[in-house]
């Protein structure tokens, strides 16, 4: 088949940009002709799957000039791009991700002109939230339900800023305006928690299906005790660093400060609060922030930990992260939000504890013994492998593509 991928990012700036690259660079291996279409950056990796244009997005924590502003809603060069590309490549199907506020749904209408079929992957609830989260003051929230977009204002959900919140409220209507619904022939929910909630905000149930996010395979961890607690993620508000840090002190502080130390991967806006809180809280010297990383360098991180941890309390899609460490045979500390629970097995794969739950979450570092965590990371190690493999998922969606590709026109 030939395949369109549309990302905004073509480097693995977080978890759905992995995503879309390790399921572009599946499909090409497995024998289909597949092209990217994203913006370009200094970071970009797989240049040999990207499409020949050239595509410059806008960012909004830059913050937007009026005369950028358009850009940020309406992208009028990714869309010649994209009419240029349907005609040159002529994809059987478009698979679209994240492409809000950079490339834009003005690539939409070239597509269905050219009545190509288009899949999204929803990596988040964007499509129901104009703050991506569902989350309002760290709790669950659906009050935008049912195109109630004008709540997001009230309850300033981007960031506490109102500004932010009515820049993304109008992006959430342009988008719907563009078609970003009623374009789209299939949805695809990462997890069966993410396709409830976007049922029940309103999404059509006969066009949204669950396909989980896979594990590529890799040599499993050695049998070697993991000497350290392992964090990788954004840092960010929602993402629970705060209580693992928090957490981190008990664990210390019952050990007389001898406990084994926590690494930190990945980058984002409260780093320096949260830096500046590991200070206070005395743990500095235990803890290693490492920064953004990948490939290599990341899988070593994955295999030298004890345990993962992901406390994150936000309504989380499915929780990537957790199934890339069983994926290393190493064990998962997860919070009980969002898909989590759905991707590691409380007492088989890893331990459940309540989000934002400090006592709780220092407790079960502290019982977590290096068999326990053998036996917890054996079984993950398996279930990433099978349930979750690449084989797996690119078997199922290139049946969803089949199906797609039936229903266009002759």
């Amino acid at each position: 088949m030939k395949i369109l991928h549309v990302n905004n990012y073509h480097y693995p700036r977080g978890g759905s940009d992995r995503y879309f690259l390790n399921v572009a660079r599946a499909l090409s291996e497995g024998g289909h002709e597949v092209r990217t279409l994203a913006t370009r950056t200094a970071n970009d990796v797989d240049e040999d799957l990207r499409a020949n244009v050239d595509l410059v997005g806008v960012e909004l924590d830059a913050g937007l000039a009026l005369s950028q502003a358009k850009q940020f809603f309406f992208n009028a060069t990714a869309r010649k791009s994209m009419r240029d590309l349907v005609e040159d490549f002529n994809p059987d199907v478009a698979h679209l991700h994240i492409y809000y506020g950079q490339i834009t749904p003005s690539i939409l209408q070239p597509l269905k002109a050219a009545a190509v079929p288009i899949v999204q992957t929803l990596h988040e609830y964007k499509i129901v939230c104009p703050a991506q989260y569902m989350i309002r003051n760290g709790q669950p929230c659906d009050a935008c339900k049912s195109r109630k977009y004008w709540h997001a204002l009230s309850g300033r959900c981007n960031r506490g800023s109102f500004a932010r919140t009515t820049i993304s409220t109008i992006e959430t209507v342009t988008s719907e305006a563009l078609g970003a619904r009623r374009h789209v022939d299939r949805f695809l929910a990462v997890s069966h928690f993410q396709r409830d909630r976007l049922v029940h905000m309103g999404l059509d149930e006969e066009k949204v299906s669950v396909l989980h996010n896979f594990s590529r395979s890799v040599e499993r961890a050695s049998d070697a005790r993991g000497d350290y607690f392992l964090f990788v993620g954004r840092i960010a508000e929602g993402k629970g660093l705060e209580t693992l840090l928090r957490a981190y002190a008990l664990y210390l502080a019952g050990r007389d400060g001898s406990g084994i130390p926590l690494h930190i991967v990945g980058t984002g806006p409260d780093y320096d609060r949260l830096n500046a809180l590991s200070r206070t809280l005395g743990i500095d010297e235990k803890v290693k922030w490492l920064g953004y990383s990948e490939g290599a360098a990341l899988a070593s991180e994955y295999r030298g930990c004890l345990a993962l941890i992901n406390p994150s309390e936000l309504s989380e899609t499915f929780g990537l992260t957790s199934l890339e460490a069983m994926g290393h045979g190493r064990a998962v500390i997860y919070s009980d939000r969002g898909a989590l629970p759905e991707v590691a097995r409380d007492g088989i794969d890893g331990y459940l504890v309540p989000a934002g739950d400090v006592p709780a979450l220092s407790s079960r570092m502290t019982s977590l013994t290096h068999a326990d965590a053998a036996r917890l990371g054996n079984n993950g190690y398996l279930r990433a492998n099978s349930e979750f493999s690449e084989d797996v998922h690119i078997d199922r969606l290139v049946t969803i593509y089949e199906e797609m590709v039936g229903l266009r026109p002759k």
